[in-house]
């Protein structure tokens, strides 16, 4: 990953991943700091069919 930015409204991460490509499997794992403080942690699996340009 390259980057990451946070909408302006605090709803949104938009991930910068250079070089990406379809793939059957993919994870992201992220640890985040909710409105209230708290750690919110968790894993997304997905799978990437094909990319817009």
């Amino acid at each position: 990953m390259t980057g990451a930015k946070e909408s302006a409204d605090g709803k949104t991460v938009t991930l910068e991943i250079a070089d990406m490509q379809p793939t059957w499997c993919m994870e992201i794992s992220y640890t985040l700091s909710a409105a209230n403080g708290a750690t919110v942690q968790g894993i997304v699996h997905n799978t990437i069919h094909r990319l817009s340009e």
